[in-house]
This record gives C-alpha cells, structure tokens and sequence, in this order.
C-alpha cells in the first residue's frame, strides 16, 4: 500500500496523465480508423443521438461495471479490473471536453452538457 505525499502524489498524477494520452490515442486510433478522432460517437448521429449524448451513454456503462464492482467485489472479465474503469472515466472526460471545445458557439456546450446531464438523471431515476 502507498501512502502518498504532494511529492509522490505529483509523480503519481503525472505518470498516470502520460500513460493516459498515449492510452486515448491507440484506442482513438482502433475506434476511428483514421477518420474523424470522433468518428465512434459520431456514428450515433446516423439514429438521431447527438455525439455527446452517445459518449454519456458509455459512460454510464462504465459507472454501471464501477455498481457491480462495489456490489460484487470483482468484476467478471479477468483481463479488466476496477482502475481501467476509472480509467475509462478519464479518457471519456477528456474525449467530452475536446467535443465541447470544437463547438463553435458556447451556448451549443451549454445545451449538450444540459442534454447529457437530463441523459443522466433520467437514468439514475429508472435506477431507483
């Protein structure tokens, strides 16, 4: 077990952001076959689900793998353990915040980012 301090907390954060990057660009690189870097969500658009709404999809499967591994202890795919869905979390945060930056007017963001969290809370109200 490690107990951090701010020195090792630091090295810490900065090796996981550099293992992250080149995480987010080999798996870019397998869902977008050198298309557009959004290429996996943008195929939502094609049944009428805006891109963002599609990556907040994902997400919740991910938050839902975080639910059994709290329920369960474990997760069921051996080669997948809890920290790839925290690190899932990270390259899909990151994937979000590029998607908001190419939209042209912020009031666009704005209403994405409503849209995903109407998204969200509906599905934690079918949850209860």
């Amino acid at each position: 077990m490690t107990k951090f301090d701010k020195q090792s907390f630091r090295e810490f954060r900065e090796r996981i952001f550099a293992e992250m990057s080149e995480l987010i660009e080999k798996k870019n690189s397998d869902y977008t076959s050198g298309g557009s870097v959004f290429a996996n969500f943008e195929i939502c658009e094609e049944l009428g689900i805006d891109r963002l709404n599609g990556l907040a999809i994902r997400f919740l499967d991910k938050v839902q793998r975080l639910k059994s591994y709290v329920r369960n202890g474990k997760l069921e795919v051996a080669d997948e353990g809890v920290e790839d869905v925290f690190k899932d979390f990270i390259g899909y945060s990151v994937i979000a915040l590029a998607m908001l930056h190419e939209d042209k007017a912020p009031g666009d963001a704005v209403d994405k980012i409503l849209a995903c969290s109407n998204l969200i809370k509906n599905f934690n109200d079918s949850q209860a």
